[in-house]
């Protein structure tokens, strides 16, 4: 048997809104395990966005950040950092601009502007104090601006952070890292082939993930774009196309 590694984006191919996964594709993922098969959660959130319905399926690895955070089992692969005087002159820029930001962490998130996500009890910055106070000691892995770009906003993050556009929001990345760099990553570590690599993904940041693996599958509500550079489509996420596309590939077998 080929042991392969298995790559899932999380929103929009195997969650929605910080939902659950569905059981079918719960099964799925427990039926590649069984076959001796990595599973690896490929996602654009940090590992401080990450919530306990997702880490209880208990992944062998995860590369968070659109790569700038990679392990495999406990072990840390990789980890890149906005630095902490760019971020701080981006907090100060985004505060003028009016910019809505999140400074998205390993541990921490600091919403900028973005007073709705409060309730999910993340610290709320309105003042370049805040910041200093708020971001001491924190590491910040990526940022993610949401609404239209402020005029100026987007020349403020180059050359150092690569903007990912997604629809409604940008995400801002370490430059270099993406999703298909953190993948080399782990597979290298594993020890498994590229072209024994399998992903799964529906949105802006998973098109080089879908174009560089062996299989690249896209999710039926992907948008046409992100389609064009997969191997093949599945189902939407409402139809569990994770499980749909890993039994038609062959890769599991339908429990019914």
């Amino acid at each position: 048997m080929r042991r392969r590694a298995f790559f899932f984006d999380l929103d929009g191919t195997l969650s929605h809104n910080n939902g659950p996964v569905s059981p079918a594709d719960r099964e799925a993922l427990s039926a590649l395990r069984e076959a001796g098969h990595l599973r690896i959660l490929c996602t654009g959130r940090t590992r401080g966005y990450l919530y306990e319905p997702v880490l209880d399926l208990d992944f062998d690895g995860i590369v968070a950040g659109a790569g700038a955070h990679v392990t495999l089992g406990e072990e840390l692969l990789y980890r890149r950092q906005v630095e902490p005087a760019l971020r701080r002159r981006l907090a100060e820029a985004f505060l003028r601009l009016g910019q809505p930001c999140i400074f998205e962490g390993e541990r921490e998130m600091l919403l900028l502007g973005m007073e709705g996500y409060a309730g999910f009890g993340w610290p709320v910055v309105r003042s370049l104090e805040d910041f200093d106070r708020l971001s001491e000691g924190v590491s910040i892995n990526k940022l993610s601006l949401f609404g239209e770009l402020k005029p100026g906003a987007a020349e403020l993050l180059s050359p150092s952070l690569t903007l990912i556009p997604n629809r409604g929001y940008g995400e801002a990345v370490p430059a270099g890292c993406c999703k298909s760099d953190g993948m080399r990553r782990l597979l290298e570590a594993a020890g498994i082939e590229r072209e024994d690599s399998v992903a799964f993904g529906d949105s802006g940041n998973d098109i080089d993930m879908l174009a560089w693996a062996g299989i690249g599958v896209a999710m039926g509500n992907a948008p046409e774009e992100v389609q064009a550079a997969a191997d093949f489509v599945t189902g939407t996420l409402a139809e569990s196309g994770v499980s749909a596309g890993l039994i038609n590939l062959g890769f599991i077998h339908n429990a019914e």
